[in-house]
């Protein structure tokens, strides 16, 4: 009977992984976990796996391109020219900046350039969604708060490193794009809407920044 129970509790374990793993992959978002509906997630998952498939994109010349190599072209070819900078002369930014008239008090400025402490970092780190979807590095939010008695130090230490600028975040930069279509019949890069899945560190050090700032837009932008 103990060797019964035992192996009820490995596969009710098992189970239980089993339906966290088919929930995440179905992102439904508004159902908890423990309802053991796994022909729902599945069936989430599947749909929404076959809509968000690219099978061809369209190029700059028009030319349908059907391969991974043809497809990953044209998508960096578009966000590449997106994203490009056309480099305006200093006197047309110096015309669009003098005319905004707020600027920070001396006790924002001081509130801003404060030394960033560790109970920062942490709170920052349990203000995370625990479980959106993950970026290069593979961990969510969840795995750094369920076990920050192990990582907090470590984590700690390389998010304030780059806050105060010793290292370069570039390392944790990397970012997964995903694209997400905005239509049924997708073809076009103007279909689909951009989602960058930051690694989780990056997160912790702009949700500090983010942080820091959120006191200060109402007293320098106009709610108009």
């Amino acid at each position: 009977m103990q060797m019964i129970r035992t192996i009820e509790k490995d596969v009710e374990g098992l189970l239980y992984c089993d339906e966290i793993y088919w929930k995440q992959r179905s992102r439904v978002d508004w159902l908890g976990a423990g309802d053991r509906n796994s022909r729902y997630f599945h069936a989430k998952a599947t749909a929404r796996k076959k809509k968000n498939h690219i099978s061809s994109l369209l190029d700059t010349a028009g030319r349908t391109q059907e391969t991974e190599e043809g497809m990953a072209v044209v998508v960096s070819d578009f966000f590449a020219s997106l994203f490009k900078s056309v480099n305006p002369p200093m006197e047309d930014i110096r015309k669009v900046s003098a005319p905004v008239r707020y600027r920070l008090s001396d006790d924002q400025t001081r509130s801003l350039g404060a030394v960033i402490s560790a109970d920062e970092i942490k709170v920052a780190v349990f203000s995370l969604n625990p479980t959106k979807a993950p970026g290069p590095d593979g961990f969510q939010a969840i795995f750094f708060q369920n076990f920050w008695g192990l990582v907090g130090n470590g984590v700690t230490r390389v998010c304030l490193r780059i806050l105060n600028g010793e290292i370069s975040i570039r390392h944790f930069n990397a970012t997964n794009v995903v694209l997400i279509p905005k239509v049924n019949k997708h073809v076009d890069l103007r279909d689909f809407r951009l989602i960058s899945l930051c690694n989780t560190i990056y997160k912790i050090v702009t949700k500090v920044i983010a942080a820091r700032m959120k006191p200060c837009p109402p007293d320098i932008i106009s709610p108009y």
